[in-house]
C-alpha cells in the first residue's frame, strides 16, 4: 500500500483513470484485498494493473522511496497497455516465462520479473561505475534507451512514456503496431538523440514540443515514416540543428516544404515522399551539402527542378518522381558526381536529355521515362556511366537511334526505350551485353532484322 499511495502522490500522466485515496473502496487494510477491492470499470486500465503489481506482485519489493519507482512503474503500464491489451486479459498478475505469445511482444525477456528493469528486454540504462559498457545488468537505474524494434509491439502508447524517461536517448519503437499519438509531453526527455517511430499506427501531427530548445543541439534522428501522423512541416524545423536524419514518407502530410529546411546543415537523410506536399522544391536545400539520400518522390511538386541540386556532391540517391514538376532538366545535376541512382520518371519533364548526365561516373539507375523529353539519346550515356545497370527512358517522345556506346555498357541488365519515335537498325553489338536481362524496344520505328 505504500508503493501505491507514493505513486498516487506523484506526478503521473493520465491521472483521470487512476484512484484518489479519498475513493470509499480504496481503504483495504492489506495488500491481499487490493485486487478485490477495485471496481471492475477501474480495473480494465493499464495504470491500474501496473499499480496492483508493483504492490501485490512484483517480488522485487522496490522500496517505496527507490528513486527509479516511477521508471519501475511506467514500463508495467507500458506492459499491461500493449502485451496485456492484445491478450484481452482481465488479470494483474505477470507474464508466464513459458508463454510464448505469438501475436504480441515476440521478446520480452524479464519483463514484470523480480528483475531490475536494466535487464528487461529492450531496455538500457546508463552504466555503474567505471564500466561504460554495463548498460544492461540485473539492478533499476535511468532508463536511456528503449528499444522494442521488430517485435510485434500492439496496444496504445501510454502517456506515461512520454513523461517518465527524462533522461532517454534512444526510443525504437519502429516496426510494430502501436496506436496512439506524439504526445505534447514529447518535450518532457531532455537528452533524447534518437527517435524511430516508423512504421506504426500513430496519428495526430508533429508535436510543437519537438522543437524544444533542448532538442536543437542533441537530436540526431528523427523517422516517423510510414505512419498515419498529418499535419505541415513547421517552419520551426530548422531549428533542430544537430538533425542528421529527417524521415517524414509515407505520413500524409500536407503543405509545402518550408525553406527552414535548409538550416538542417547536418543533415544526410531526407525521406519526404508519398506524401501529399505541394509547391515548389526549395533552392535553399541546396545548402545542405551533407545530403546523401533525398526521396521527395510521390507528391504533387510542381515547377521546375532547381539548378542548384547540382551543388550537392556527396548525395548518391536522388528521387524526384512522381510529380508534376516540368521544364528541362538541369545540366548541373551532372556536377552530382556521387550519383548512384536518379529516379525523374512520371513528370511533365521537356526538352533533350541533358548530354552532362555521362559524366556520373558512377550511376547505376537512370529512370527518365513517362515524361515529354524530346531529341536523341546523348552518346555521353554510354560513353560516361560505366556503372549502369538499368536505363529506363520508355515513354517520351525520342527520336535517333540508340547510340553505339550503349552497347558497350558491360554492366547494363536492363534497357527499356519503348513507346518512343526511335529508328534505324539494332547492331550486333547489342549481343555483346552479356548481362542484359530485359530489353524493351516496343512501339518504335526501328527497321531491319535482328
Amino acid at each position: 500500500l505504500d508503493v501505491l499511495t507514493k505513486i498516487l502522490d506523484g506526478e503521473v500522466s493520465d491521472a483521470k483513470n487512476l484512484p484518489t485515496k479519498d475513493d470509499d473502496w480504496f481503504q483495504p487494510t492489506t495488500t491481499n484485498v487490493v485486487s478485490a477491492a477495485i471496481p471492475e470499470d477501474k480495473h480494465a486500465t493499464p495504470q491500474y494493473k501496473a499499480l496492483l503489481w508493483l504492490a501485490c506482485h512484483d517480488e522485487r519489493q522496490i522500496s517505496v522511496d527507490d528513486e527509479y519507482l516511477l521508471e519501475r512503474y511506467a514500463l508495467a503500464v507500458f506492459w499491461y497497455a500493449t502485451y496485456e491489451a492484445s491478450r484481452l486479459a482481465d488479470i494483474e498478475l505477470p507474464p508466464d516465462p513459458g508463454d510464448d505469445n505469438e501475436f504480441n511482444f515476440l521478446k520480452h525477456d524479464g519483463w514484470l520479473s523480480p528483475l531490475g528493469i536494466c535487464s528487461w528486454e529492450g531496455i538500457e540504462c546508463h552504466h555503474l561505475g567505471i564500466d561504460k559498457t554495463a548498460v544492461r545488468y540485473d539492478a533499476d537505474h535511468t532508463v536511456t534507451h528503449f528499444n522494442l524494434t521488430r517485435n510485434s509491439v500492439r496496444g496504445t502508447i501510454p502517456d506515461e512514456l512520454w513523461t517518465t524517461f527524462v533522461d532517454l536517448r534512444v526510443l525504437d519503437l519502429s516496426h510494430n503496431l502501436l496506436q496512439g499519438t506524439m504526445s505534447e509531453d514529447f518535450g518532457t526527455y531532455d537528452e533524447l538523440e534518437v527517435v524511430y517511430l516508423n512504421d506504426n499506427f500513430i496519428e495526430g501531427t508533429l508535436p510543437s514540443s519537438l522543437f524544444n530548445p533542448k532538442h536543437e543541439s542533441k537530436l540526431e534522428i528523427f523517422d516517423v515514416g510510414d505512419t498515419f501522423i498529418g499535419g505541415t512541416i513547421p517552419r520551426e524545423i530548422g531549428r533542430l540543428a544537430n538533425l542528421k536524419r529527417l524521415a517524414l514518407y509515407t505520413t500524409g502530410m500536407s503543405g509545402t516544404i518550408p525553406v527552414g529546411i535548409s538550416e538542417l546543415r547536418r543533415l544526410d537523410t531526407l525521406y519526404l515522399d508519398s506524401n501529399q506536399f505541394t509547391g515548389t522544391i526549395p533552392p535553399e536545400i541546396s545548402e545542405l551539402t551533407e545530403l546523401r539520400d533525398i526521396r521527395l518522390r510521390d507528391n504533387k511538386l510542381t515547377s521546375s527542378i532547381p539548378s542548384e541540386l547540382g551543388e550537392l556532391k556527396k548525395v548518391e540517391y536522388l528521387y524526384l518522381d512522381t510529380n508534376q514538376l516540368s521544364g528541362p532538366v538541369p545540366a548541373e545535376l551532372g556536377q552530382m558526381s556521387r550519383l548512384e541512382e536518379l529516379h525523374l520518371y512520371k513528370n511533365k519533364l521537356t526538352s533533350n536529355l541533358p548530354f552532362s548526365l555521362g559524366d556520373l561516373r558512377y550511376l547505376q539507375l537512370l529512370y527518365m521515362d513517362s515524361n515529354q523529353f524530346t531529341g536523341t539519346i546523348p552518346d555521353s550515356y554510354g560513353d560516361g556511366m560505366h556503372d549502369l545497370q538499368q536505363l529506363y527512358l520508355y515513354n517520351n517522345k525520342l527520336t535517333g537511334t540508340i547510340p553505339e556506346a550503349i552497347y558497350g555498357l558491360d554492366d547494363v541488365e536492363e534497357i527499356r526505350v519503348g513507346n518512343n519515335k526511335l529508328s534505324g537498325s539494332l547492331p550486333n553489338e547489342l549481343g555483346y551485353l552479356l548481362k542484359l536481362k530485359h530489353l524493351h524496344i516496343e512501339n518504335n520505328l526501328f527497321s531491319g532484322t535482328l
